[in-house]
């Protein structure tokens, strides 16, 4: 129960995508590329797999990233998106305490919720 609860806690809003690239022009009217790394974010690799850990009961369930709100398949700061693989949580006093990790296993943050 605790983990369908996480999928709702975990949802906040995002940064967006990057914005219109401008098109440069020649003279001559061919088009210029724009110098390289200011088209896009690098490409998003294929979807994974996410693992979900109840820390209280010792339950674990997956799911394709492509089946969870993007707000919790990614982590998103300091001008990165990382994907997120793990996912734990554990029920504090009234809340929840909900750590994300990298596929690296650095934590990715923290969320602390309150009822």
């Amino acid at each position: 129960m605790l983990l369908v609860v996480l999928l709702g806690a975990c949802h906040r809003a995002g940064p967006g995508v990057a914005g219109p690239v401008e098109d440069v022009r020649r003279g001559d009217g061919a088009s210029e590329a724009p110098p390289t790394g200011l088209l896009a974010p690098p490409p998003e690799p294929a979807p994974w797999t996410l693992t979900f850990v109840d820390l209280d009961t010792g339950e674990v369930r997956t799911a394709p990233s492509t089946e969870v709100p993007e707000s919790v398949a990614w982590w998103e700061g300091e001008g990165r998106r990382i994907p997120v693989v793990r996912v734990e949580a554990r029920l504090v006093g009234a809340g929840m305490e909900i750590r994300r990790y990298a596929a690296d296993g650095a934590l990715l943050d923290v969320l602390i919720t309150t009822p």
